[in-house]
């Protein structure tokens, strides 16, 4: 919860129609209404409010264009994505109406429409500051406040409207007996507009933060850069433990006696964060990602906060103890817990643990005809069959993961085409994107065949190679952000659930051939030794030092050793090593969901 400064000065009340003012310079104050002139002034100097030719047409209406942009320019916000039918990308206002619009700032007038053109009303403005605010984390006003014409106002803006006014931001026209009319569908007018976004800016800024809770939920504040998570409270060290994008969802706890650190877990890496590349906030503020089993299918909601977009990931099967349609959350993906924190069950998905060295039961021909009659049949993947079986054969990298990988990154979003990007660069993995950047540095290729088998011996060279110093290694799965392949592969905190997810998904169409054809397990302490033959004199071939580690067993030895212990027989994680072994202390099978 923040206060806000006593020395706020935002009582002034918002007037209809201000002259229009020429050749007015940032450091002029401007001849504006008396109650306006501060406001507008102020916008002009922070370079805001912009004229032609010296001239800001105060007295004009603005556009819901025009009134986003203004709100975008203010609050500085992030690139984002849309694709209305009446804003072209390269027109004027496309960069900040798409960022808004990705912030949850601003919202189409339909579905495939903005009306950019189209004046906007003092209703409408209102609605948009208060969204700015949310996004701000500005916590909300307590101060009543009422109009006499509420009425008018459209019901699903009364709450937007009265907490702007209880803001001081606005109070409405006077009635001239005490009370006020909001005037919901009058137009608002440039400098009315300015007048808008002057004191919510000065609200932002003049915010007094309480302490914070000992513990809650924190989302990564990098500008677009992706949050480094470190092993200890250094977090100027060089090597971190793995990293997630802006504006993930964290748990978080302060640390005792270092205001610069917060402990932090995501999807099961725990580790230390900057303070300052954090927004803090409790559960009760916020939308918690969560898992629902839906029709026989695991799916896991997703938010990204300062987007204000929700996602839909499938995960895979549901896990027996889980309710259709009950709400589960999980730290990690696999401990699921209820809403007040009780414990429910403990159950792994196969496909998310298991080892990409293993082999796929499907051939060319069926991983193709999945493409074709679930996908867009022009979808080059269709006829790539073949290729993903010979980097299987050739660099042992399975080819049902091969395929999903390829359709989770190159499949344009809502649809089952390739995206342009993809198609242009023959790149079916995003080899060489950057996180925010689609295309920057992106690789490209002369084939699809070739760019399939760079990722695979990429693969081969960095994420799945042990040797000192490759601190890329954490396992050969798809994993989460503390083992498998997540934990350094990409930023996305869910990636490897949606790897799984797609591999689910394939099988699931294809006849279920490659589901549950292997055991899995997860390592009980760290520096788990994986050995080339069942006993402890044997060399090392690998190790992990992460304690729950994923391994795919192919078998286990028939009689004990002379400590009394078996050993697991386990699918290589690394070329050269068909095999390993690990000692049934140090490893146990684990139950996934849909096992028979």
């Amino acid at each position: 919860m923040k206060k806000i400064a006593s020395s706020m000065a935002i009582g002034a009340m918002l007037l209809s129609g201000a002259p229009v003012i020429k050749d007015v310079q940032a450091s002029t104050v401007v001849s504006a209404s008396s109650a306006l002139q501060m406001e507008v002034q102020d916008l002009i100097n922070r370079g805001i409010l912009k004229g032609v030719n010296g001239d800001y047409k105060l007295s004009e209406h603005v556009t819901r264009g025009q009134f986003v942009a203004f709100i975008a320019r203010a609050l500085d916000l992030p690139k984002g994505e849309g694709n209305f039918s009446d804003v072209p990308q390269n027109s004027a206002l496309a960069k900040d109406i798409y960022s808004a619009y990705s912030s949850g700032i601003a919202s189409g007038y339909t579905a495939t429409t903005f009306e950019p053109n189209k004046d906007i009303t003092r209703e409408q403005a209102a609605y948009m500051v208060k969204k700015a605010l949310d996004f701000r984390g500005v916590p909300e006003a307590k101060t009543a406040f009422a109009f006499s014409d509420m009425g008018q106002v459209r019901e699903a803006f009364r709450p937007s409207i009265l907490q702007v006014a209880a803001y001081g931001i606005i109070r409405g026209n006077s009635n001239g007996d005490g009370t006020y009319a909001f005037s919901p569908k009058e137009l608002a007018t440039r400098a009315q507009s300015a007048a808008f976004v002057s004191r919510m800016l000065n609200l932002i800024e003049h915010q007094t933060p309480e302490a914070p809770a000992e513990s809650g939920i924190a989302y990564a504040n990098t500008g677009g850069q992706a949050l480094k998570i470190y092993k200890d409270e250094n977090t100027n060290a060089s090597v971190f433990l793995t990293s997630v994008a802006d504006q993930t969802e964290l748990s978080y706890e302060l640390v005792k006696g270092n205001d610069t650190v917060v402990k932090i877990e995501v999807n099961g890496a725990v580790g230390y964060a900057k303070r300052s590349e954090l927004q803090l906030t409790t559960a009760d503020k916020v939308k918690l990602n969560y898992y629902k089993a839906e029709n026989g299918v695991l799916y896991h909601y997703t938010y990204t906060a300062g987007a204000g977009i929700s996602h839909r990931i499938e995960y895979g099967a549901v896990p027996s103890a889980l309710k259709e349609g009950v709400v589960y959350y999980s730290p990690n993906g696999h401990d699921f817990y209820t809403k007040d924190g009780k414990a429910v069950t403990t159950s792994y998905q196969y496909f998310n643990q298991l080892s990409v060295r293993t082999t796929s039961a499907y051939t060319a021909e069926e991983l193709n005809s999945y493409v074709r009659k679930y996908m867009d049949p022009s979808n080059p993947l269709a006829n790539l069959g073949a290729a993903f079986k010979e980097a299987e054969a050739t660099y042992h990298i399975n080819a049902l993961y091969l395929l999903s990988h390829a359709i989770h990154e190159s499949t344009a979003s809502g649809s089952k085409a390739m995206n342009a990007t993809a198609l242009q660069k023959k790149n079916l993995f995003g080899i060489g994107a950057f996180d925010g950047e689609a295309e920057k540095g992106m690789h490209t290729f002369a084939t699809f065949e070739e760019g399939i088998q760079y990722y695979a011996a990429l693969l081969n060279g960095s994420y799945l190679s042990y040797k000192p110093g490759n601190n890329f290694f954490a396992g050969a799965q798809p994993g989460n952000k503390a083992v498998g392949l997540n934990a350094h592969y990409a930023t996305d905190p869910f990636w490897g659930e949606k790897i799984g997810g797609w591999m689910f998904e394939v099988d699931s169409a294809l006849g279920k051939k490659d589901f549950g054809r292997y055991q899995t397990g997860v390592t009980k302490e760290p520096g788990a030794n994986f050995r080339v033959a069942p006993t402890t004199s044997q060399s090392i071939a690998y190790e992990y030092q992460t304690v729950g580690t994923p391994f795919t067993v192919i078998g286990k030895t028939t009689a004990p050793d002379a400590g009394g212990h078996y050993w697991h027989e386990i699918q290589s994680d690394v070329m050269g090593v068909e095999k390993v072994y690990l000692r049934d202390d140090i490893g146990v099978v684990v139950p996934y969901a849909g096992m028979k």
